[in-house]
């Protein structure tokens, strides 16, 4: 099978979440997965007309862009509506979405756009794990001539420690060293947030890895193969977050979550 980090951290937060997925399929994403979707395809249109002729969209096209990826998205990957949010209505809540997108795209063009020098953007990697059938695969959201962005929209303030501790970071710079080669050690890793705020706020957060960082994530992604071997997955706590019906789009599903009135 073929693993991202998503899914790798998916199975660490319920495992009967990855069962589901992998039997069922993906759901329709909640709004703020289409909003943060809709705002990678603003900045990634950016940066690659930034890439080609080293000069970025005007404003007013890359705002276009995103809004209408929006829509393009819904079109492709559908919507789930929490209670709260039908209640409120598809109309206004897709506009909100739009709202919220464009507004995060406005700050990464003024304030992020013009200090990165892409030289390549989504690039698509697969890698073969060594003694197994198994794969690794993502993208790689911006590459520039000293390592890795990745771009991060939340509502949650974001801290130093989320760069230091992101896997997702560590798996793409590791990709990145055994396609091109050099050391994970000389690579610069920036994780930038879209706070999304009444008036966002762009954060970015500057990081390191080394070679333990990488062979740690490598223990990491031997267990989870090692769980999807044996197809015993273990369902989380009804206690965490996540185990909820605005937040698991199995929920309704799901054989592990008893009454669900």
């Amino acid at each position: 099978m073929i693993l991202h980090v998503t899914g790798m951290n998916m199975l660490s937060r319920c495992g009967a979440q990855f069962e589901m997925y992998m039997a069922l399929g993906p759901r329709p994403p909640r709004a703020a997965m289409i909003e943060g979707s809709a705002t990678h395809d603003g900045i990634e249109a950016n940066l690659r007309r930034k890439i080609e002729t080293g000069e970025l969209l005007h404003e007013d096209e890359v705002l276009d862009l995103t809004r209408d990826a929006i829509i393009s998205r819904i079109d492709r990957e559908g919507l789930t509506l929490s209670p709260d949010e039908a209640d409120v209505g598809i109309k206004k809540i897709v506009g909100g979405m739009q709202d919220m997108a464009v507004s995060l795209v406005k700050v990464h063009h003024h304030d992020a756009a013009p200090l990165i020098e892409p030289v390549n953007v989504e690039r698509s990697w697969e890698l073969d794990i060594s003694g197994t059938a198994h794969k690794l695969a993502g993208r790689i959201d911006i590459e520039t001539t000293t390592g890795i962005r990745d771009t991060k929209t939340t509502k949650i303030a974001p801290s130093q420690d989320k760069a230091d501790t992101s896997d997702q970071l560590t798996m793409y710079g590791m990709a990145k060293t055994v396609l091109d080669g050099g050391k994970i050690d000389d690579l610069t890793f920036d994780l930038d947030y879209l706070h999304k705020l009444k008036t966002p706020l762009y954060k970015p957060f500057t990081t390191r890895r080394t070679e333990a960082d990488v062979q740690a994530l490598l223990m990491k992604i031997s267990q989870a193969f090692k769980v999807i071997d044996s197809g015993m997955f273990m369902p989380t706590s009804r206690e965490n977050w996540w185990c909820s019906p605005q937040w698991c789009g199995y929920y309704d599903v799901c054989p592990y979550v008893g009454r669900k009135g």
